[in-house]
Protein backbone atom coordinates (compact mmCIF):
# COMPACT_ATOMS: atom_id res chain seq x y z
CA UNK A 1 0.00 0.00 0.00
CA UNK A 2 2.56 2.22 0.85
CA UNK A 3 4.67 1.57 -2.10
CA UNK A 4 1.10 2.88 -4.61
CA UNK A 5 0.77 5.68 -2.43
CA UNK A 6 4.20 7.18 -2.77
CA UNK A 7 3.90 6.48 -6.53
CA UNK A 8 0.85 7.84 -6.53
CA UNK A 9 2.59 10.64 -4.96
CA UNK A 10 5.20 10.64 -7.37
CA UNK A 11 2.87 11.28 -10.48
CA UNK A 12 1.06 13.94 -8.57
CA UNK A 13 3.77 16.38 -7.68
CA UNK A 14 4.18 16.38 -11.39
CA UNK A 15 0.65 18.18 -11.72
CA UNK A 16 0.57 20.94 -8.86
CA UNK A 17 1.50 23.63 -10.55
CA UNK A 18 -1.32 23.27 -12.86
CA UNK A 19 -4.20 22.51 -10.72
CA UNK A 20 -2.95 24.71 -7.64
CA UNK A 21 -2.37 28.29 -9.44
CA UNK A 22 -5.56 30.13 -9.94
CA UNK A 23 -5.18 33.17 -12.00
CA UNK A 24 -5.33 36.77 -9.63
CA UNK A 25 -4.21 34.62 -6.76
CA UNK A 26 -1.37 33.92 -4.69
CA UNK A 27 0.95 31.01 -4.57
CA UNK A 28 -0.29 30.41 -1.36
CA UNK A 29 -2.56 27.06 -2.03
CA UNK A 30 0.48 25.86 -4.04
CA UNK A 31 2.76 25.88 -1.64
CA UNK A 32 0.28 24.22 1.16
CA UNK A 33 0.01 21.46 -1.89
CA UNK A 34 3.45 20.81 -1.94
CA UNK A 35 3.68 20.61 1.78
CA UNK A 36 0.94 18.03 2.33
CA UNK A 37 2.26 16.26 -0.69
CA UNK A 38 5.51 15.63 0.88
CA UNK A 39 4.47 15.15 4.63
CA UNK A 40 2.37 12.47 2.82
CA UNK A 41 5.63 10.95 1.22
CA UNK A 42 6.89 11.17 4.99
CA UNK A 43 4.18 9.34 6.25
CA UNK A 44 4.48 6.22 3.95
CA UNK A 45 8.20 6.25 4.21
CA UNK A 46 8.00 6.15 7.99
CA UNK A 47 4.97 3.02 8.39
CA UNK A 48 7.42 1.47 6.11
CA UNK A 49 10.59 1.81 8.50
CA UNK A 50 8.69 -0.01 11.17
CA UNK A 51 8.72 -2.75 9.30
CA UNK A 52 12.55 -2.87 9.77
CA UNK A 53 13.62 -4.56 13.12
CA UNK A 54 9.57 -4.77 13.57
CA UNK A 55 8.00 -7.69 15.51
CA UNK A 56 4.56 -8.26 15.67
CA UNK A 57 2.66 -8.44 19.11
CA UNK A 58 -0.28 -10.67 20.35
CA UNK A 59 -1.47 -9.97 23.27
CA UNK A 60 -3.46 -13.17 23.63
CA UNK A 61 -3.60 -14.86 26.99
CA UNK A 62 -2.16 -18.63 26.99
CA UNK A 63 -4.55 -21.23 25.29
CA UNK A 64 -6.84 -18.82 23.99
CA UNK A 65 -8.51 -19.91 20.53
CA UNK A 66 -6.80 -18.81 17.49
CA UNK A 67 -3.60 -17.35 19.46
CA UNK A 68 -0.39 -17.12 18.43
CA UNK A 69 3.09 -16.65 19.63
CA UNK A 70 3.00 -13.22 21.92
CA UNK A 71 6.49 -12.08 19.26
CA UNK A 72 6.46 -12.70 16.28
CA UNK A 73 9.77 -11.03 14.01
CA UNK A 74 8.67 -9.64 10.72
CA UNK A 75 9.52 -11.90 7.61
CA UNK A 76 12.54 -11.38 6.08
CA UNK A 77 10.86 -10.85 2.58
CA UNK A 78 8.21 -7.55 4.47
CA UNK A 79 11.72 -6.13 6.03
CA UNK A 80 13.50 -5.99 2.90
CA UNK A 81 10.75 -4.87 0.86
CA UNK A 82 10.29 -1.87 2.91
CA UNK A 83 13.77 -1.10 2.84
CA UNK A 84 13.37 -1.25 -0.91
CA UNK A 85 10.93 1.25 -0.79
CA UNK A 86 12.55 3.50 1.40
CA UNK A 87 15.58 3.19 -1.23
CA UNK A 88 13.85 3.30 -4.41
CA UNK A 89 10.96 6.60 -3.02
CA UNK A 90 13.16 7.96 -0.15
CA UNK A 91 16.76 8.16 -0.19
CA UNK A 92 17.21 7.43 -3.82
CA UNK A 93 18.93 10.32 -6.12
CA UNK A 94 15.79 11.28 -7.75
CA UNK A 95 13.46 11.01 -4.51
CA UNK A 96 11.30 14.08 -4.13
CA UNK A 97 12.17 15.50 -7.90
CA UNK A 98 10.21 18.39 -8.52
CA UNK A 99 10.29 20.46 -11.56
CA UNK A 100 12.33 24.02 -10.99
CA UNK A 101 9.56 25.33 -12.65
CA UNK A 102 7.38 24.31 -9.60
CA UNK A 103 9.97 24.79 -6.97
CA UNK A 104 10.62 28.53 -8.35
CA UNK A 105 6.82 29.38 -7.66
CA UNK A 106 6.40 27.81 -3.91
CA UNK A 107 6.06 31.45 -3.03
CA UNK A 108 4.30 32.09 0.23
CA UNK A 109 1.43 34.61 0.32
CA UNK A 110 2.35 37.92 2.45
CA UNK A 111 0.19 38.44 5.73
CA UNK A 112 1.46 41.88 7.32
CA UNK A 113 4.98 41.68 8.29
CA UNK A 114 4.74 37.70 8.57
CA UNK A 115 8.42 37.53 7.60
CA UNK A 116 10.07 40.05 9.63
CA UNK A 117 11.36 36.86 11.81
CA UNK A 118 12.81 34.64 8.59
CA UNK A 119 13.37 33.90 5.15
CA UNK A 120 9.95 33.68 2.87
CA UNK A 121 11.44 31.38 -0.16
CA UNK A 122 11.01 27.82 0.45
CA UNK A 123 14.11 25.65 2.58
CA UNK A 124 13.30 23.01 0.07
CA UNK A 125 16.92 21.07 1.27
CA UNK A 126 15.86 21.20 5.40
CA UNK A 127 12.32 19.66 4.62
CA UNK A 128 13.86 16.70 2.78
CA UNK A 129 16.68 16.74 5.12
CA UNK A 130 14.32 16.12 8.08
CA UNK A 131 11.80 13.62 6.22
CA UNK A 132 14.86 11.61 5.18
CA UNK A 133 16.99 11.85 8.29
CA UNK A 134 13.62 10.88 10.78
CA UNK A 135 13.70 7.52 9.20
CA UNK A 136 17.13 6.52 9.46
CA UNK A 137 16.90 7.91 13.26
CA UNK A 138 14.16 4.71 13.64
CA UNK A 139 16.39 2.43 11.74
CA UNK A 140 19.33 2.92 13.40
CA UNK A 141 18.38 3.78 16.61
CA UNK A 142 20.17 1.82 19.48
CA UNK A 143 16.57 0.28 20.59
CA UNK A 144 15.63 -1.59 17.22
CA UNK A 145 19.35 -2.36 16.29
CA UNK A 146 19.27 -4.60 19.60
CA UNK A 147 15.43 -5.91 18.95
CA UNK A 148 16.94 -6.68 15.93
CA UNK A 149 19.78 -8.92 17.40
CA UNK A 150 17.66 -10.21 20.07
CA UNK A 151 15.03 -11.38 17.45
CA UNK A 152 17.44 -13.61 15.76
CA UNK A 153 17.27 -15.95 18.33
CA UNK A 154 13.53 -16.19 17.87
CA UNK A 155 12.96 -16.15 14.16
CA UNK A 156 14.31 -12.81 12.69
CA UNK A 157 16.53 -13.59 9.62
CA UNK A 158 17.40 -9.81 8.66
CA UNK A 159 20.36 -9.22 10.67
CA UNK A 160 22.03 -5.83 12.12
CA UNK A 161 24.88 -6.55 9.31
CA UNK A 162 22.19 -6.70 6.32
CA UNK A 163 20.25 -3.66 7.40
CA UNK A 164 24.00 -1.55 7.65
CA UNK A 165 24.70 -3.06 3.96
CA UNK A 166 21.10 -2.39 2.43
CA UNK A 167 20.88 1.06 3.65
CA UNK A 168 24.28 2.00 3.17
CA UNK A 169 23.83 0.95 -0.22
CA UNK A 170 21.02 2.90 -0.48
CA UNK A 171 22.37 5.96 0.17
CA UNK A 172 25.46 5.87 -1.79
CA UNK A 173 25.35 2.97 -4.75
CA UNK A 174 23.31 4.51 -6.95
CA UNK A 175 25.19 7.67 -7.60
CA UNK A 176 28.83 7.04 -6.99
CA UNK A 177 29.81 7.25 -10.61
CA UNK A 178 28.22 10.68 -11.47
CA UNK A 179 27.18 13.83 -9.61
CA UNK A 180 26.03 13.92 -6.10
CA UNK A 181 23.17 16.23 -5.55
CA UNK A 182 22.17 18.45 -2.59
CA UNK A 183 19.64 16.14 -0.99
CA UNK A 184 21.89 13.03 -1.21
CA UNK A 185 24.88 15.04 0.52
CA UNK A 186 22.85 16.48 3.18
CA UNK A 187 21.84 12.85 3.86
CA UNK A 188 25.05 11.05 2.86
CA UNK A 189 26.92 12.86 5.18
CA UNK A 190 24.63 12.89 7.95
CA UNK A 191 24.67 9.02 7.46
CA UNK A 192 28.62 9.13 8.07
CA UNK A 193 28.32 11.65 11.21
CA UNK A 194 26.21 9.10 12.43
CA UNK A 195 28.46 5.68 12.49
CA UNK A 196 30.88 7.61 13.72
CA UNK A 197 29.25 8.84 16.71
CA UNK A 198 28.42 5.26 17.18
CA UNK A 199 31.58 4.57 18.25
CA UNK A 200 31.78 6.81 21.40
CA UNK A 201 28.15 6.59 22.24
CA UNK A 202 27.45 4.07 24.96
CA UNK A 203 23.51 3.57 24.17
CA UNK A 204 24.90 1.62 21.12
CA UNK A 205 25.96 -2.49 21.63
CA UNK A 206 29.10 -3.55 19.88
CA UNK A 207 27.10 -5.27 17.15
CA UNK A 208 25.96 -1.99 16.12
CA UNK A 209 29.44 -0.35 16.68
CA UNK A 210 31.27 -2.87 14.87
CA UNK A 211 28.61 -2.91 11.73
CA UNK A 212 28.94 0.83 11.79
CA UNK A 213 32.55 0.31 11.48
CA UNK A 214 32.48 -1.79 8.82
CA UNK A 215 30.07 0.55 6.95
CA UNK A 216 32.33 3.67 7.05
CA UNK A 217 35.31 1.18 5.70
CA UNK A 218 33.64 0.57 2.65
CA UNK A 219 32.17 3.95 2.61
CA UNK A 220 35.84 5.19 2.42
CA UNK A 221 36.95 3.16 -0.13
CA UNK A 222 33.99 3.72 -2.70
CA UNK A 223 35.22 7.73 -1.66
CA UNK A 224 38.88 7.21 -2.81
CA UNK A 225 38.21 5.70 -5.92
CA UNK A 226 35.06 7.53 -6.95
CA UNK A 227 36.82 10.21 -9.34
CA UNK A 228 33.91 11.17 -11.25
CA UNK A 229 31.51 14.26 -10.49
CA UNK A 230 31.00 18.04 -10.87
CA UNK A 231 33.33 20.11 -8.32
CA UNK A 232 30.70 20.35 -5.91
CA UNK A 233 30.33 16.41 -5.69
CA UNK A 234 34.39 15.87 -5.71
CA UNK A 235 34.38 18.66 -2.42
CA UNK A 236 31.53 16.35 -0.92
CA UNK A 237 33.64 13.35 -1.15
CA UNK A 238 36.86 14.59 -0.21
CA UNK A 239 34.70 15.81 3.18
CA UNK A 240 33.62 12.19 3.88
CA UNK A 241 36.72 10.95 3.49
CA UNK A 242 38.53 13.30 5.95
CA UNK A 243 35.84 12.85 8.30
CA UNK A 244 36.35 9.07 8.56
CA UNK A 245 40.38 9.74 7.77
CA UNK A 246 40.26 11.32 10.89
CA UNK A 247 38.25 9.07 13.08
CA UNK A 248 40.55 6.41 12.07
CA UNK A 249 43.59 7.99 12.29
CA UNK A 250 43.18 9.34 15.80
CA UNK A 251 41.89 5.56 16.36
CA UNK A 252 45.01 4.03 15.42
CA UNK A 253 47.67 7.00 17.34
Amino acid sequence: YANDRLETDEAAMGRLLEHFTTSGESYQSLRNAYVVLTTDMAVQGNIASRYIGGIYIDRALAGQPNATAPYRPAPKAVQKRAMKLLSEHIFAPDAFSASPRLLQHLAMQRRGFLHMKGTEDPHLHKRIYDIQTSMIAHILHPATLVRISDSMLYGNEYSVSEVFTDLTNALFEKDLRGKVNGYRQNIQLHYVNMLLNMQSDGRFDFVARSNAMMALKNIRVWMKRARYGDPATRAHREHIEYLIDRRFDVANG
